[in-house]
């Protein structure tokens, strides 16, 4: 009796250690279960933070790479982009005193049209160019604020070494801003041969960097200068294209480029479809309106009244071309203008102002060494010695004289 109660009591004992065992097993097995997942999330969670900072600083563009954006910004016209760009810089290198000057420079730059603010960026140009880490830029500044007050002999100076310059470094940018430059001084100097060379160089750069904004500047350049020289089709070509710009500036691209596809049709003769075009631009084309492309638009309305018969209208239109050209001091576009004047009143048979604006426009030629559009040849003089009286003769004269005065002070 005795054996079976001891016996029985030690086999509730053992069956009571291994429950007890069993729980204590599985939970180290848990907790080593759990040890291995929080090291794998941790893990996970390191990779993914390192590889965000990674992508982040790859993302981001090096100090070289944000100082390039900041020259090319400045060069090409995109002066707030580079003021931007020139303070994330100097957060990076505080202490570059010549970036500094550059910073500075694209400061002056914006918003300044005329002097003082052109005499400031002039000075800052300077000490960029003279003290810079990167010359190329105050030369190409200078030469563009040259360009942009009127100097533009000193800007073409400035331009060419430049232009080789950038070219050693083949800096695409600082190219296009100054084949730019070079375009418009051969425009204003009347070589069209050469504003068209370098207006096509300066296309195909600004092209390769995706800047629609320079390459519609260059084409239209490029288009006036193909009307001078009577390469008609290419100039129609690239007006077309340009009409339907959207880009930056288009308000003021666009009208320029209706009013030369006009002047393309007046010039093959099609009076009709320079109608059309210079419908399109008819509220530029106000009666007091004071700008270059009133200026334009109303030589050219003139020239298509004149070539329709409409000699009063015509010459009402080339008036104020000729008067707008004048207060702009636009002295190539005004004696081409009092040409077209001049024509007009001659096949109206108004001798007197015939006489007057070809006096006037031969003068002005004389003096700006442009022969070419000297048209008073001896045989009109005949004819108005044979129409006019002696003292209409000598009064249209006296008046033409003046008003060739008139341009050359530039009032």
């Amino acid at each position: 009796m005795s054996k079976r109660r001891k016996s029985s009591g030690r086999r509730p004992q053992q069956r009571t250690r291994k429950k007890q065992s069993q729980p204590r097993q599985s939970l180290l097995q848990r907790l080593a279960g759990q040890r291995k997942r929080i090291l794998l999330i941790v893990a996970v969670i390191a990779f993914a933070v390192a590889a965000y900072y990674q992508i982040d600083r790859l993302g981001k563009p090096s100090v070289e790479e944000r100082l390039a954006s900041a020259r090319h910004n400045l060069m090409l016209g995109r002066v707030q982009d580079a003021i931007v760009d020139y303070h994330r810089v100097l957060n990076e290198l505080p202490d570059n005193e010549q970036l500094q000057y550059e910073q500075y420079l694209a400061q002056t730059r914006a918003g300044a049209v005329s002097s003082p603010g052109a005499d400031q960026v002039v000075a800052a140009a300077q000490r960029v160019k003279n003290r810079g880490s990167y010359p190329l830029l105050g030369s190409v500044l200078l030469a563009q604020m040259y360009q942009q007050t009127a100097e533009s002999d000193a800007a073409a100076a400035e331009a060419l070494p430049a232009l080789e310059q950038a070219a050693a470094l083949n800096d695409s940018a600082a190219q296009v801003a100054l084949y730019e430059v070079l375009a418009m001084h051969y425009r204003e100097a009347a070589n069209f041969d050469s504003s068209l060379l370098v207006s096509k160089a300066a296309i195909g750069i600004a092209t390769a960097l995706d800047d629609s904004f320079h390459v519609a500047v260059s084409q239209l350049t490029a288009g006036i200068a193909a009307l001078h020289i009577d390469s008609l089709e290419f100039a129609g070509e690239v007006f077309h294209r340009l009409i339907g710009y959207t880009g930056i500036s288009s308000g003021e691209i666009v009208p320029v480029a209706t009013v030369a596809l006009a002047d393309r049709y007046e010039k093959s003769g099609q009076s009709d479809s320079a109608l059309f075009y210079l419908r399109r631009v008819e509220t530029r084309l106000r009666p007091n309106a004071r700008d270059a492309v009133a200026a334009y638009g109303f030589t050219v309305m003139g020239n298509t009244k004149c070539a329709q018969g409409e000699h009063d209208a015509g010459t009402e239109f080339l008036e104020r071309g000729i008067e707008v050209y004048r207060l702009l001091g636009n002295v190539y576009e005004g004696m081409l203008a009092m040409n077209s004047i001049a024509a007009c009143y001659r096949d109206a048979r108004d001798w007197y102002n015939a006489r007057k604006y070809y006096m006037a426009a031969g003068n002005l030629a004389k003096e700006y060494g442009h022969s070419e559009l000297n048209l008073y040849s001896a045989d009109l003089n005949v004819r108005f010695l044979k129409e006019l009286s002696q003292s209409d003769y000598k009064r249209s004269g006296e008046e033409g004289l003046e008003l060739a005065a008139q341009f050359s002070r530039r009032e």
